[in-house]
C-alpha cells in the first residue's frame, strides 16, 4: 500500500502493468551499471546521488508499496518519492526511443504509448476522486493521440501519470532546504507543509552480497513481459 495523491492504495490494471514494466527496466539498468562500473542516471538528483545498492533497495521499497497490497504503508520521504519520479523519467526515455525506432524503421509500434494512455485512464478510474478529472480529461483532451510523435506532449503526459501517485515535487527542494540554516529550513518546511524528517531520512542500503537477493524480490514483483528483456549477468550472456 502507498499514500498516493489519490488515496492509500496499490496500483491495479494497466497502471500496475506500466509500473511493473518501468521498475523492471530501471532495475536492469542499475544492474548493468554495477556490472560495467558506470552508474545509470535518471536525471533525478536525489536518486542519482544514491549508491547503486541503495537505488536497488529503494526500488524494492516503492515497488512493494505500490504493487503488493499486503505490504505496509511506508512513510513518505524525499528519497522514496524521488525514486518514484526516477521510475517515470524512464517512461519518457522509453517513449522517445519507441518514437525514434518507429520513425527509423517506418513501422508503426506504439505499444508503450498505448499502455501509458491506458495506465492514466485506469489510474483516474481507480482513484477516489474520479470526478475531479472531468469529462474533458477522460475523453482524451489532455491525452496525446496514440500515433503522436510530439515528445513535448508525451513529456507533459508522463508528468500527469506520475501525478496520480506523487503529491508534488517537494523532493526537488532537497538542496535548497539543505543549504539553509536550521531555522530557515524549518520555516521553509512549515510553509511548504513538509514533514520534519522528509529530507533527513537516510536511504536504506544493502550489502553488495545481497544484490542478488534483493534483485530476486524485485523480479517477483515485476516479472519480464513483452516490453522488456530480463537482465542476465555477463557470464550467462557469454554462455548463450
Amino acid at each position: 500500500m502507498w499514500e498516493t495523491s489519490q488515496g492509500i492504495r496499490t496500483l491495479g490494471g494497466a497502471e500496475a502493468h506500466l509500473f511493473r514494466e518501468l521498475v523492471h527496466y530501471l532495475h536492469d539498468q542499475i544492474l548493468v551499471g554495477i556490472e560495467i562500473g558506470e552508474p545509470h542516471f535518471s536525471d533525478v538528483l536525489i536518486f542519482d546521488s544514491l549508491q547503486p545498492t541503495q537505488q536497488l533497495a529503494m526500488l524494492h521499497t516503492v515497488a512493494a508499496g505500490l504493487l503488493d497490497p499486503k505490504s505496509a504503508t511506508p512513510k513518505l520521504t524525499a528519497t522514496c518519492e524521488a525514486t518514484i519520479y526516477a521510475i517515470f523519467r524512464e517512461l519518457e526515455t522509453l517513449i522517445e526511443a519507441e518514437i525514434g525506432f518507429e520513425q527509423q524503421l517506418a513501422l508503426p509500434d506504439n505499444r508503450l504509448r498505448s499502455l501509458a494512455r491506458d495506465a492514466w485512464i485506469k489510474g483516474c478510474q481507480q482513484s477516489e476522486e474520479d470526478h475531479i478529472f472531468g469529462n474533458a480529461e477522460l475523453t482524451g483532451h489532455s491525452i496525446p493521440p496514440l500515433g503522436s510523435t510530439d515528445m513535448s506532449r508525451w513529456t507533459d503526459f508522463v508528468e500527469q501519470i506520475a501525478d496520480l501517485i506523487l503529491w508534488d515535487r517537494d523532493f526537488e527542494f532537497d538542496g535548497l532546504v539543505g543549504d539553509a540554516s536550521p531555522d530557515q529550513a524549518e520555516l521553509m518546511k512549515r510553509q511548504l507543509g513538509i514533514n520534519k524528517d522528509y529530507y533527513s531520512t537516510i536511504a536504506s542500503d544493502i550489502q553488495e552480497s545481497d544484490v542478488e537477493r534483493i534483485s530476486a524480490q524485485i523480479r517477483l514483483l515485476t516479472p519480464a513481459t513483452e516490453f522488456v528483456r530480463p537482465y542476465r549477468p555477463a557470464a550467462e550472456r557469454d554462455i548463450a
